[in-house]
């Protein structure tokens, strides 16, 4: 299992694509992201705050910024592409997931989530905004594009919400 750590400021990004196993990605309270992977290669790019992961040949594991205080709040935003396994993400900034081969969980999600061509089922709990400069909070949007049968699950603050099936041929 190889390890590598990066240190990062106020807006870490990273960017995930070609990735032939599965995706799980949880917060931590360090201003480091951590990736994991037992995969012999992959290609780790660091520019500034972005961190760039591709061409990995097997299951990851991400640990990424997600510190809120009074005197700072970062959240990192994750955006993964061309994943063929499942994604899971727990505390993150924006999110955007594409052409995932299998399920989706996202929870505690502190900004707008993108989600086309999932072909799994999609699960969302807690999605809410992480904004310290006022004191409204605005709503993050959900956005859900497919061309096959997909499931969605969304629920905040331990309430059903809604649940969405739909299927196009």
């Amino acid at each position: 299992m190889t390890q590598q750590t990066f240190s990062v400021g106020r807006n870490p990004q990273v960017i995930i694509s070609q990735v032939d196993a599965s995706l799980r990605v949880q917060a931590c309270q360090e201003q480091v992201i951590s990736v994991e992977t037992a995969a012999p290669s992959v290609a780790l790019l660091q520019e500034g705050d972005k961190l760039i992961i591709m061409n990995c040949q097997g299951d990851l594991a991400l640990r990424v910024p997600a510190l809120k205080n009074s005197n700072i709040s970062i959240a990192t935003d994750i955006t993964a592409i061309h994943l063929s396994g499942n994604v899971t993400i727990e505390g993150a900034g924006q999110v955007k997931l594409k052409e995932i081969g299998g399920n989706v969980i996202l929870k505690d999600i502190a900004g707008d989530t993108e989600l086309e061509n999932i072909h799994g089922t999609a699960h969302l709990t807690d999605l809410f905004c992480s904004s310290m400069e006022t004191s409204s909070c605005w709503v993050p949007h959900l956005y859900v594009a497919c061309n096959a049968l997909y499931s969605l699950h969304y629920q905040s603050s331990g309430h059903l919400e809604n649940q969405f099936r739909q299927g196009w041929k």
